[in-house]
C-alpha cells in the first residue's frame, strides 16, 4: 500500500491528538476524585461553645422591693468549624440563696411560619406538644417531663431548644434528635427517606451564627456568695457539618470555656447605727422676729432641664458597676445647627438602671436637643419646649441610645468617638475580647473601658453582639465628630 507523506502526517497528528485528549480526561477525573475526597474530610471537629455572661454580679438586698434583687444570666452559643446546630440541651446549677424566676428563649434558633421545632421548648399546654409523647413524655406543670426531661427543681434548671423543620421532614435530623432524647424511640425517626438526608439544609433551619440561646432570670433571697454554672455533664448539643452529615459521628459537640459560670455576691443593705443624742437643758430664748429665708432662683429668663435616659445594654444589676456616666447635651436653634448651649452632664443611676441628670441656666425658648453618650450614637429631640422648667423630670428612657461607638478620629493628639457605628468598631471590640480579664468600665486610663458597653466588667461577645445589631453606615444626628 502506498502511503503518501501527506497522509502519514495526518495519521500521526490524529494519534497524538487522541492520546492528549485521553490524558486530559484522566487528569480531570483524578482532580474530581480528589475534590470529592477533600469535601468529605474538610468538615471535621464541628462544635458549639456554650458560655454564660456576665462573669460577675453584685446584688445589695432590697427588703422593700424584691424585684430589685433580680438579675439575668445570658446563655450564649457560638458555633465553630461550619457546624449547623440542630438542637441544644442546657442545664444550669445555681446556689440555694437564689430562686429561679423565668427562662426566655433567645434568637439563636428561629422558627419560620409553617415549621415545627425539632426539639422540646420551654413550655407546653398538652402532651401533643411534646415530640416524644408516645414514649411516655407528659406535659406536667407546663413542662415536657419524663426520666430524660426531669422537672426543674431547686438549684437546677433545664431548657431544651432546637432548629425548626418542615413537619414532613423532621426525620432528616433523627440522629441529632437521639443525641438529646436518649436511646428510646423517637417519632421523627420514621419519616425520613434516604434521599432526604442530603437536603436537611433546605428543609430545616439550624443555627450557624453566634447568638443568645436563652436569658435566665434569678432572684437573690439571702446574703452570701452564690454561683450559676453550666452543668457540663448534662448539657448537650447536636448538629450537622458543612456537608449536611451528622457532626462528629452522632456525639455531643458542646464545648465550654472559662466563662461557663457566674459569680454573684449578695450583701445585706447596711443598717445605720443610731447614736443617742443628749437632751439639752432648756434656756430662755429671746423672742425674735422671723426673717424669711430667700429661695434660690435661677438667673432671670433661664430654665432647667431635668431628664432621665436608659443606656442600651446596661441592666439594673450592671449599672452598679457604672455609678456615673457622662452625656453631652447640646441645644441648637430649631431647624438649624447654631449652638445655643453645650454641656457635659454627669448622670447617676437609680435602682432600676435608669440614669438621671439635669442641665441648669438655659435661656428660655424652644430648641432641638442632641444627646451623646461616651460610646453611644447621638440622638435628637426636635423642637423641644423649654419656655419654662418642666414640672416633672423629662422621660427619655424610650429613646434608642444605641451602644457601639468606640472608635473615632485623632485630633491634636486626642482620640474622640466619631458618632458612627461601623466595622471598625466591631473589629476593635473583637480584637480585645478576653473572658478572663476584668475591666473597670469607670477607668480613665484603661483603653478597654470604653469597649465594655454593658458595664459587666468584661469585654465579651455581648458587647460584640450590641455592635453587630447597631452597625449602620451613616452618622448619628449631628453628623461626624
Amino acid at each position: 500500500m502506498n502511503v503518501t507523506p501527506k497522509k502519514f502526517l495526518w495519521t500521526l497528528f490524529s494519534l497524538v491528538f487522541t492520546a492528549s485528549l485521553l490524558t486530559g480526561l484522566l487528569v480531570i477525573v483524578g482532580l474530581s476524585q480528589k475534590s470529592q475526597d477533600v469535601s468529605r474530610t474538610s468538615a471535621v471537629g464541628e462544635k458549639v461553645d456554650l458560655t454564660l455572661s456576665p462573669s460577675r454580679i453584685a446584688i445589695t438586698l432590697d427588703t422593700a422591693n424584691a424585684a430589685n434583687n433580680e438579675f439575668t444570666v445570658t446563655v450564649l452559643a457560638t458555633p465553630g468549624n461550619a457546624a449547623k446546630i440542630s438542637a441544644i440541651t442546657s442545664v444550669l446549677n445555681y446556689s440555694t440563696n437564689l430562686s429561679l424566676i423565668s427562662v426566655t428563649p433567645g434568637t439563636f434558633f428561629s422558627y419560620p411560619s409553617g415549621t415545627e421545632m425539632l426539639n422540646l421548648g420551654t413550655t407546653c399546654s398538652a402532651a401533643g406538644d411534646c415530640r416524644t409523647a408516645a414514649s411516655g413524655v407528659a406535659c406536667t406543670g407546663s413542662r415536657c417531663v419524663n426520666s430524660t426531661y426531669p422537672a426543674n427543681t431547686t438549684g437546677r434548671v433545664r431548657f431544651d431548644l432546637g432548629a425548626a423543620c418542615d413537619v414532613t421532614h423532621l426525620g432528616c435530623l433523627n440522629n441529632a434528635c437521639s443525641v438529646l432524647k436518649g436511646s428510646g424511640a423517637d417519632t421523627c425517626s420514621t419519616t425520613c427517606s434516604g434521599t432526604d438526608t442530603g437536603a436537611v439544609a433546605a428543609r430545616c433551619y439550624p443555627a450557624t451564627a453566634v447568638g443568645t440561646l436563652a436569658t435566665v432570670r434569678f432572684r437573690a433571697t439571702a446574703a452570701g456568695a452564690a454561683t450559676v454554672s453550666m452543668n457540663q455533664t448534662n448539657s448537650q448539643a447536636a448538629g450537622l457539618d458543612a456537608n449536611n452529615a451528622l457532626a462528629n459521628n452522632n456525639t455531643n459537640i458542646a464545648t465550654y470555656t472559662t466563662a461557663s459560670s457566674v459569680s454573684i455576691t449578695v450583701t445585706n443593705s447596711p443598717t445605720p447605727t443610731l447614736t443617742p443624742t443628749p437632751t439639752p437643758t432648756p434656756t430662755p430664748t429671746p423672742t425674735l422676729t422671723p426673717t424669711p429665708t430667700p429661695t434660690p432662683t435661677p438667673p432671670p429668663g433661664t430654665v432647667s432641664l431635668p431628664f432621665r435616659v436608659k443606656f442600651q445594654g446596661i441592666t439594673a444589676a450592671n449599672s452598679l458597676n457604672c455609678p456615673a456616666r457622662g452625656m453631652r447635651v447640646v441645644l441648637t436653634a430649631v431647624g438649624n445647627t447654631t449652638e445655643v448651649l453645650r454641656r457635659n452632664v454627669a448622670l447617676t443611676p437609680n435602682a432600676n438602671g435608669v440614669y438621671i441628670g439635669q442641665v441648669d441656666g438655659i435661656p428660655a425658648g424652644n430648641y432641638d436637643v442632641y444627646l451623646k453618650g461616651a460610646n453611644q450614637l447621638a440622638v435628637k429631640i426636635n423642637n423641644f419646649d423649654l419656655t419654662a422648667t418642666p414640672a416633672t423630670r423629662v422621660d427619655w428612657t424610650t429613646l434608642p441610645i444605641k451602644a457601639g461607638d468606640v472608635t473615632g478620629t485623632t485630633i491634636a493628639g486626642a482620640t474622640a468617638q466619631d458618632n458612627l457605628i461601623d466595622l471598625s468598631d466591631w473589629q476593635k471590640v473583637f480584637n480585645n475580647i478576653s473572658l478572663s480579664i476584668e475591666v473597670d468600665p469607670m477607668s480613665t486610663t484603661n483603653p478597654k473601658a470604653i469597649m465594655d458597653l454593658n458595664c459587666d466588667k468584661v469585654v465579651d461577645t455581648q458587647d460584640l453582639q450590641l455592635i453587630y445589631n447597631n452597625v449602620k453606615l451613616e452618622y448619628g444626628p449631628g453628623g461626624q465628630e
